[in-house]
């Protein structure tokens, strides 16, 4: 059932003040006192094919209110230190030490609070060694799951700053940090062996009052649940996968029969978490870091045979996505082959995440994936047969070709962003899956492929087509091709300006290509200058440079980019100078050009190769030429014509 989405911290305070606060404050302690159970706060917990595992626990503790004052002074205290707004470290280390003092006796209150919780988890972030234990001290009790986790964490050494699926994020998924907190990034933190112990004795002191019946109750529950699996998770990484055969341990006491079979209380007990949206979660803790030998028996008598059957399962799909990223190389093979079958099923069900695993795991272990994106392809057909990536997309154009960059951009599904990760992981795996993509790009209108590009979820397929180290030459040449005279408009665009970002890389072993782009964003200098996502694009082509000192600017992109994918035209033009005629036997101004052109790449790529500028040789050749009797440009008629015209091409590049 979904859930109320409440929010803590100063929104919830603003409407506090604005109500009859008195009234308000007399409402919620009315309504604290009442005991509120498990069995009235998670209905149908306790379903376990028939089996109860679940004994009521002890009614939940009023630990009292703060009274205006302190939740005012707390509040203040709170935006202090999410601002930072200290003149110096000293300045905060006093003003820490006397919230310290502040919150002495409250702490329980603090951690009870809508409002003021939040001010808990950052002093906890921020606090000693020594304040730290005493803080833990007044919260012992398996209390305040949010700062419970917090303190974990810290103890483990794990980091810190909470990632998208973080178990440090609370049920608003909020994001708790203190500016100027000197542990910013995602790295393992060292702490004191002392930290250690006390996560050991943390840890045993959590679950030792607790039976394998409680605990299993705990895992179906919202709250509980988190902190489960964050238990399970640092027992078995912190300490060993050894650490799964002691008795007292987590994972012993959820799972303590020696045989896992079907028939078993704790295989019983496996089989009602695969399809419960909160005891899931567990389950994919335990099978991520249980030992592999577990892992392998779990495997054995509860998915092997039916994997493919919980692979359409709305929860269940979860589950087997962790059990294929643990499975070797033939168990891989043949859970792939069970669910191949299934492709256009799960394709209808909008169930890409297990696409996404099979094919990420499957090249990783060197699997054959020719089968599994033959499935694929044949599940999102077109009407002529072919893969189409717009039905895999659901992508529907818009009838406006030419939005405005400042209109609103459209909504979308979660279905379509799932869509959108899974073509992105299509492209990053080499072989079939990024074959199958690149072709699908390659054949899509300009109209469609600019749809996508100024698409907020879209643009990422085709900026990583342009980013993928792997990306076939052929492919990006054509698709830069396909976007030629509309680089303006897309790098005006908030999102299509990342495409042409992109292009630059893009554009590596292309730069002729490169050049071409960059002297149509000239030609848009103004409009580029007066958007923020225009001037972005600016910047990054160095376009400055290229306006001031081009000659500068085409050394670099050449000794960078290079011009290893230049192909000449195959249409009949050849390379010497000879212009194919019509059937008149006149020449073409089309002709004219692409002779030009053709014979100014050669120079540029000669350039490149000796360190000068394509002016530079012109300029040579043509003091050799006049020395030799030979005047440049004394041809006649077509050659002439050609000529003349890359001449004049060359001035104007140069």
């Amino acid at each position: 059932m979904p859930r109320e989405n409440k929010k803590r911290g100063r929104r919830a305070d603003a409407q506090k003040r604005k109500a009859d606060t008195q009234g308000l404050v007399e409402d919620e302690h009315n309504l604290k006192k009442r005991r509120i159970s498990v069995d009235e706060s998670v209905p149908g917990e306790n379903n376990f094919d028939g089996a109860n595992f679940a004994a009521p626990p002890p009614d939940i503790e009023f630990y009292g209110l703060l009274d205006e004052d302190e939740q005012e002074y707390f509040r203040r205290a709170d935006d202090m230190l999410e601002v930072n707004n200290f003149q110096d470290s000293e300045e905060r280390t006093l003003f820490l030490e006397n919230l310290h003092k502040e919150a002495a006796g409250k702490e329980l209150k603090l951690a009870c609070s809508q409002s003021s919780s939040r001010l808990l988890e950052r002093l906890i972030l921020l606090s000693t060694p020594a304040q730290l234990k005493n803080i833990f001290q007044k919260l012992n009790g398996q209390f305040a799951s949010h700062a419970l986790r917090v303190l974990l964490v810290v103890l483990s050494g794990l980091p810190l700053q909470p990632t998208r699926n973080s178990l440090l994020r609370s049920r608003a998924k909020e994001n708790i940090d203190v500016s100027g907190r000197e542990t910013q990034d995602q790295s393992k933190r060292q702490v004191p062996a002392s930290f250690t112990e006390a996560l050991q004795r943390l840890i045993t002191n959590s679950v030792a009052s607790l039976d394998t019946t409680a605990l299993r109750a705990l895992a179906l529950h919202q709250i509980g649940n988190p902190t489960l699996q964050l238990l399970v998770r640092l027992e078995l990484t912190q300490f060993g996968k050894q650490k799964a055969k002691d008795e007292t341990s987590v994972l012993h006491k959820l799972l303590p029969d020696e045989s896992l079979s079907e028939g078993s209380e704790s295989g019983i007990f496996i089989n009602g978490l695969v399809y419960d949206p909160v005891g899931s979660r567990l389950l994919e803790t335990i099978i991520e870091y249980a030992p592999g030998k577990m892992f392998k028996a779990i495997y054995r008598q509860f998915f092997r045979e039916r994997i493919a059957s919980l692979a359409r399962n709305e929860i269940a799909g979860y589950v087997v996505c962790k059990i294929l990223e643990r499975l070797g190389s033939e168990d891989l093979a043949n859970a792939t082959q069970a669910i191949i079958p299934l492709i256009p099923s799960l394709a209808e069900r909008g169930r890409t995440t297990v696409i996404k695993t099979l094919v990420e795991r499957s090249t990783k272990r060197g699997i054959e994936t020719k089968g599994l994106m033959g499935a694929v392809g044949q599940a999102y057909e077109d009407e002529n047969g072919n893969f189409s990536l717009v039905k895999l997309l659901q992508f529907q154009q818009g009838t406006d070709a030419k939005p405005s960059p400042n209109a609103p951009q459209p909504q979308h599904t979660a279905a379509q962003t799932h869509a959108s990760v899974l073509a992105q992981t299509f492209l990053a795996n080499p072989g079939p899956p990024a074959d199958l993509i690149y072709g699908a790009l390659i054949s899509l209108t300009t109209e469609t492929c600019l749809a996508l590009a100024r698409s907020p979820i879209y643009s990422h397929i085709l900026q990583q087509a342009f980013t993928n180290p792997a990306a076939p030459i052929v492919a990006r040449r054509k698709l830069i091709t396909r976007l030629q005279s509309h680089m303006a408009p897309l790098a005006n665009h908030p999102s299509g300006s990342h495409l042409v970002d992109a292009i630059w890389s893009g554009t590596h072993g292309l730069a002729f290509m490169r050049e071409r782009v960059a002297e149509e964003l000239a030609e848009a200098e103004s409009q580029l200058r007066d958007s923020p996502s225009g001037r972005k694009v600016w910047r990054n082509w160095k376009m400055d440079l290229y306006q001031r000192r081009r000659g500068e600017w085409v050394r670099q992109t050449r000794e960078e980019a290079g011009n290893d994918g230049f192909v000449s035209f195959p249409d009949g033009v050849s390379g010497g100078g000879n212009v194919k005629s019509n059937s008149d036997g006149a020449m073409t101004m089309a002709d004219v050009s692409h002779t030009a052109g053709n014979r100014m790449r050669r120079v540029d790529k000669e350039a490149a190769s000796k360190g000068k500028t394509a002016l530079q040789l012109a300029r040579e050749k043509f003091a050799k030429n006049k020395a030799a009797g030979i005047e440049r440009g004394s041809g006649s008629g077509a050659n002439g014509m050609a000529i003349a015209g890359a001449r004049k091409y060359s001035m104007a590049r140069v």
